[in-house]
């Protein structure tokens, strides 16, 4: 069985995204794990006598477990299998480690934009998360609506394999989850006065990648000062979408993208961010 992994502090923004990845369990016949962080100052998992150190730390893990326990409660409800964790400090290191654990298959994260899921989807942490991320990972924003988005948007500038090995692999990864949540998929490639790229080398540079998402419907074209812009107006008139791109780890999303773009477009856009990390 699939496993789709939520980070959660109960937040309105976390159970929006709770709220997402139950309707991606139920199309892909996949299990919830739910992850809550709580920042404790001492080992508590080795430390004796903790009921009795700290009775207001142990309740407060208590009300946690039981706020976790009826989330589960509430998935299986619905026909989802579910389960628990808790993580007794934020890092985002401890959301890398669980997907390789528990062999996640996507990561499904609440976040406020630029405040984000408290003390996991803020500044550095976020983009580390995002940027770090082997499994697909999905940041859903207050603005999405519990209803499940209608489509996947791909935005790249679909370079040459030889000069981007691993860019059409990750790309083939956003097709199949797409398949699996039989979601349409579009694509659209944003020309920028920095990369400026002709028609005609487009037109070369997408048939590989309309061959292997089996589409016949040529990408969408905007032409902006750079690529958030170019996403925003594409936004205006297709609103119900998943964005989709790739990114280089490290250095940022595609050649397109590098540095505070990154931020930018992960905590500006109100419509959900789908990353896919090359490899």
């Amino acid at each position: 069985m699939k496993k789709i992994l939520v980070p959660t502090d109960f937040s309105f923004c976390a159970d929006n995204a709770m709220n997402i990845a139950i309707g991606f369990a139920k199309k892909m016949n996949a299990e919830i794990h739910l992850l809550h962080f709580t920042s404790i100052p001492v080992d508590w998992l080795n430390l004796r006598d903790r009921k009795k150190m700290y009775p207001d730390v142990t309740e407060r893990i208590n009300e946690c477990r039981q706020l976790l326990k009826q989330k589960v409660e509430d998935c299986k409800q619905k026909g989802i299998e579910a389960a628990y964790y808790i993580e007794y400090n934020e890092s985002y290191q401890n959301i890398l480690d669980h997907t390789t654990a528990h062999l996640i298959n996507i990561v499904v994260m609440g976040s406020h934009g630029t405040s984000g899921v408290k003390g996991i989807l803020m500044g550095s942490n976020a983009q580390k998360v995002v940027r770090l991320s082997s499994v697909p990972l999905l940041v859903v924003k207050p603005e999405t609506t519990e209803l499940l988005p209608e489509s996947i948007t791909i935005v790249s500038d679909f370079p040459w394999e030889d000069h981007e090995p691993g860019h059409k692999d990750a790309f083939e990864k956003i097709v199949r989850l797409s398949k699996e949540l039989n979601f349409p998929i579009q694509l659209l490639f944003v020309n920028t006065p920095g990369g400026f790229t002709t028609s005609k080398e487009l037109n070369y540079r997408i048939v590989p990648y309309l061959e292997s998402a089996a589409l016949k419907e040529e990408p969408f074209v905007i032409n902006a000062a750079n690529l958030e812009k170019g996403i925003s107006v594409f936004l205006e008139s297709h609103p119900n979408t998943i964005v989709g791109m790739i990114t280089h780890g490290e250095t940022g999303f595609n050649r397109i993208i590098r540095g505070s773009q990154v931020e930018s477009i992960v905590n500006h856009l109100k419509s959900p961010i789908l990353t896919i990390k090359m490899t």
